[in-house]
C-alpha cells in the first residue's frame, strides 16, 4: 500500500511540473525582442495602431505610433495644404534652425509654403526658379501627390499622424517627476481621445515627456550609434515623429485600394538640447505605387525621397541609385542600414545632409 500511494504522488508531482514548463514556465515563452523597443510591451489587444517588432500588420521597422503612443492627427481639412505644428523648441536643419513644421499627406514635413499645383511638386535648385518661384526647405520621405482613403477598409485605418517627445529633464524634472504618482490611479483610455497629459509649460498634449519620452530617446540613440558613424557624440534630448499611414496616390480609386496600392512610412527626426546636431532616421514600411498616376503608370508626378535646404541651398537624394530612379518603391525593400532592418535610412542633417 505505501508503494502504491509513493508511485502515485510521483506521477501527480511530475505531471504537474511538466504543465509548468508548458504553460508559461518554458523558455518558448520568452520574448526577448518585445516591441522592438525592449521594454515597453502594452497590451497589444489594446491599441488602435502601432508599429512593433513582431506585429505582423505593422512592420518591423516602424516604432509605436497611433492614439496609444500619444499621437494626434492632422485634421481632414489641413491634409492637402498642411498642419503646421509647435515643436517647442529649435531643431537645426540644412544650416536653419526651425521650431516649427508643416505636415501634409503628399509626404513631407516642410518649414516655407509649397506650391503644388500640377501633377509634380517641384523642388530644388534644378526643378525651380528661385527666387521668382519658391523652393521651400523640406524633409521629404516620400513626396508626390498622395491622399486619405475614405471609403473602404483601408479609411479604418489611415491618416498622419504626428508628436513630440522631450526628456523630462528638459523640463527640470527627474525621471517619473512628471507624473503626480500620488493622485495617478489607472491609466486612460486613448479610444475616444489622447490620455496623455500636458507637459508642464506646453498648451498641446502631442507633446509627450514621461519616462518613456526617455526611454524612447535612449533607443533612437542606440539606434543611431550602431547605424551612423561618429553618432556615438550625440545625445537626443527631443524628437518629432510623423508616421503617413495607408496614404494613396493622388488618383487612384477604390479598386487601388483594395490591390494594397498604398504606402506607410515614418520620420524621426531628433536634436539636442543646445541645437548642434540633428539626425533624421526614415522608415518605410510599405510603398504600394511610384507616383501620382493613373492605374499604376509612373510617367507623371513621379514621388521622390529628399532632403531640400530650400532657396536653392541644395538638394540631396534619400537614394542616389539607378535603381530608385526607376522605381521609388524599393526604398521600402532596401535599406541603407541592412545589418539592422530592411527599409531604414539615415542621416546627419543639422548642416550639410550626410549619411
Amino acid at each position: 500500500m505505501l508503494s502504491i500511494t509513493f508511485i502515485s504522488i510521483y506521477l501527480i508531482s511530475s505531471t504537474s511540473a511538466q504543465l509548468q514548463s508548458g504553460i508559461g514556465g518554458g523558455p518558448q515563452n520568452y520574448n526577448p525582442g518585445g516591441l522592438g523597443l525592449g521594454g515597453i510591451n502594452p497590451d497589444q489587444n489594446a491599441q488602435l495602431f502601432t508599429g512593433t517588432g513582431n506585429n505582423p500588420f505593422y512592420g518591423v521597422n516602424l516604432v509605436p505610433f497611433g492614439p496609444e503612443a500619444g499621437d494626434h492627427k492632422v485634421s481632414p481639412g489641413f491634409l492637402t495644404s498642411g498642419q503646421t505644428i509647435n515643436l517647442h523648441m529649435y531643431f537645426p536643419y540644412y544650416g536653419g534652425f526651425y521650431n516649427y513644421t508643416t505636415l501634409s499627406v503628399n509626404g513631407y514635413m516642410a518649414f516655407a509654403t509649397v506650391l503644388d499645383q500640377g501633377p509634380t511638386i517641384n523642388v530644388g535648385p534644378d526643378s525651380t526658379d528661385w527666387p521668382r518661384q519658391q523652393d521651400p526647405a523640406m524633409i521629404a520621405p516620400y513626396l508626390c501627390k498622395q491622399q486619405i482613403p475614405q471609403t473602404g477598409g483601408p479609411a479604418l485605418k489611415s491618416g498622419v499622424y504626428f508628436r513630440v517627445i522631450m526628456r523630462q529633464s528638459m523640463f527640470g524634472r527627474g525621471s517619473n517627476s512628471n507624473i503626480n504618482v500620488d493622485q495617478a490611479s489607472m491609466a486612460g483610455s486613448s479610444f475616444f481621445g489622447n490620455r496623455f497629459d500636458k507637459c508642464p509649460g506646453t498648451a498641446d498634449n502631442y507633446i509627450r515627456c514621461d519616462s518613456q519620452s526617455d526611454y524612447f530617446l535612449d533607443e533612437m540613440m542606440r539606434w543611431l550609434q550602431e547605424g551612423v558613424a561618429g553618432a556615438t557624440a550625440f545625445r537626443a534630448d527631443a524628437a518629432v515623429v510623423v508616421t503617413w499611414l495607408n496614404t494613396a496616390s493622388a488618383v487612384s480609386n477604390r479598386a487601388d485600394f483594395d490591390n494594397g496600392e498604398l504606402a506607410t512610412y515614418q520620420v524621426i527626426w531628433l536634436t539636442d538640447q543646445p541645437g548642434r546636431l540633428s539626425y533624421v532616421i526614415l522608415n518605410y514600411d510599405k510603398l504600394g505605387f511610384d507616383a501620382a498616376d493613373v492605374r499604376m503608370n509612373s510617367r507623371n508626378g513621379r514621388c521622390q525621397a529628399l532632403f531640400n535646404g530650400g532657396n536653392h541651398t541644395g538638394l540631396v537624394p534619400v537614394d542616389p541609385t539607378f535603381l530608385y530612379k526607376n522605381t521609388p518603391k524599393v526604398l521600402a525593400q532596401r535599406s541603407g542600414v541592412p545589418h539592422m532592418v530592411r527599409g531604414r535610412y539615415m542621416f546627419r542633417v543639422d548642416d550639410v545632409v550626410r549619411p
